[in-house]
């Protein structure tokens, strides 16, 4: 009679610890939220013989708009150059409505259109949304259980692996990783499911 007290003391035990939320479970279950849809930052960018270059307003890591100035772009625009993803040469400046406006001749290099996520053709010009970041798993940080809804917040850290295009938002400017609280949840039949995974 112990013995078999004992085995089942012993086997709702293991019941017990295989149900737990560790670490290794919850880098498991990221990693397949990110195979079936993975995390990626993008921005548009215009092609054409006869492009204008504005400045733009931008999210930053606050989740206010920054502005970047016409100087600005200028700048990040030669700077692609200089990074081999676009070539880059002056048409001609215009005077506008309040400001001048400058034209260049943009095309994105073999080396830049593997970034491109998807193009839209515009009547004397192309609209490509490219890459900006792609982010993964650095790991967890902490687990925090929440007994009373089943579930769990989870700290999880992301490595951002940037492009050349990632100098065009102001999010992430300075960062090489990013951390985020995930929630989780444990289902009756299925175990621990994780909801949204992304970095805000």
């Amino acid at each position: 009679m112990k013995k078999i007290l004992a085995f089942l003391a012993l086997g709702l035990l293991l019941g017990a610890c295989s149900g737990k939320l560790t670490s290794s479970k919850a880098e498991k279950l990221i990693q397949e939220a990110l195979e079936k849809e993975p995390i990626i930052g993008e921005v548009n960018i215009s092609t054409g013989d006869h492009v204008q270059i504005e400045k733009e307003w931008t999210m930053n890591d606050s989740g206010n708009l920054s502005l970047f100035t016409l100087e600005e772009m200028i700048k990040k625009y030669e700077r692609l150059r200089d990074d081999g993803v676009i070539t880059m040469s002056f048409v001609e400046k215009k005077a506008g409505y309040s400001e001048y406006e400058y034209f260049y001749s943009i095309h994105l290099t073999d080396k830049g259109k593997q970034y491109v996520l998807s193009t839209k053709d515009e009547k004397s010009y192309q609209v490509h949304i490219v890459k900006t970041y792609s982010a993964s798993l650095n790991g967890v940080k902490d687990i925090h259980l929440i007994p009373e809804w089943n579930g769990a917040e989870v700290l999880v850290s992301f490595k951002l692996d940037k492009t050349p295009f990632s100098i065009l938002q102001a999010k992430y400017q300075d960062r090489e990783e990013v951390s985020n609280r995930l929630s989780f949840k444990k289902l009756e039949e299925k175990g621990w499911a994780v909801g949204y995974v992304g970095l805000d």
